[in-house]
């Protein structure tokens, strides 16, 4: 049963990936620090380094789409995540950490939480 919880989550996540990254690189990189933005309460600084570096994120997520093989769409985007996440470490100050992980824990709980009522 966690086998296919797994494997469906895996799926889940590819597609969704692939509609998120359709768009235009730029309006997606603002999107995604608007959303870090209301979690963690960004400095103006931040915000500026952070942008272009969720611009780049988008961008290597898009062109991700263009390889045919699948360990290289995944090698691509696992890339670019870990570059994206240890630019956010070495930025974001310990209290927004901490901000940020208990909003991931909060939205985690409510796609829990929504899972199990749909059942």
């Amino acid at each position: 049963m966690k086998k296919v919880k797994l494997i469906m989550a895996i799926i889940a996540i590819h597609v969704i990936s692939n509609f998120a990254f359709a768009g235009n690189p730029e309006n997606l990189g603002s999107k995604m620090i608007e959303k870090l933005n209301k979690d963690v309460q960004l400095t103006d600084s931040q915000k500026v380094i952070l942008q272009v570096k969720a611009t780049d994120f988008a961008l290597k997520m898009q062109n991700a789409k263009s390889q045919t093989n699948t360990a290289d769409i995944s090698a691509i985007k696992k890339q670019a995540n870990q570059e994206f996440k240890t630019c956010m470490d070495s930025l974001l100050t310990n209290d927004q950490k901490a901000k940020l992980t208990i909003r991931k824990n909060e939205r985690r709980q409510a796609i829990i939480k929504k899972y199990k009522t749909n059942k």
